[in-house]
């Protein structure tokens, strides 16, 4: 697969999972977008602490590597912790059985996410 139908197929997938968000309260803060050289999209829910699940697709040789983050943070201090972390082979990426699964996994990062606490926040800013 080239890394230009690699991207297309990323940026369905983020498609695909922006009802499933929306539901959470989250939203996407844009596009997917190149991020030090893996496509990314991340998701935002505004609220007693910025919540934030991001979904990360990194090509690596023979395998894709796809990674769900949750976080939050308040401005000062912040959190992020990995939710999963799959490798795939370009093969699998037409499979709905993978997508159905990173489905499953966004909505465990995001219910992380919802349950973070002020007292989770351990990293400060700089």
């Amino acid at each position: 697969m080239s890394n230009r139908a690699a991207a297309e197929w990323f940026e369905r997938l983020g498609e695909s999972m922006a009802g499933v968000a929306e539901d959470a309260g989250f939203r996407a803060l844009g596009p997917p977008a190149d991020r030090h050289g893996s496509w990314e999209i991340a998701l935002h829910r505004p609220g007693d602490l910025d919540r934030f699940v991001s979904l990360t697709f990194t090509e690596t040789p023979g395998l894709y590597d796809l990674e769900l983050w949750a976080g939050a943070e308040d401005g000062a201090r912040f959190v992020r912790r990995l939710v999963a972390q799959l490798g795939v082979r370009w093969e699998q990426l037409e499979d709905p059985a993978l997508v159905e699964r990173v489905r499953d996994l966004l909505g465990r990062a995001m219910e992380l996410a919802g349950d973070l606490q002020v007292s989770d926040l351990a990293e400060a800013y700089l």
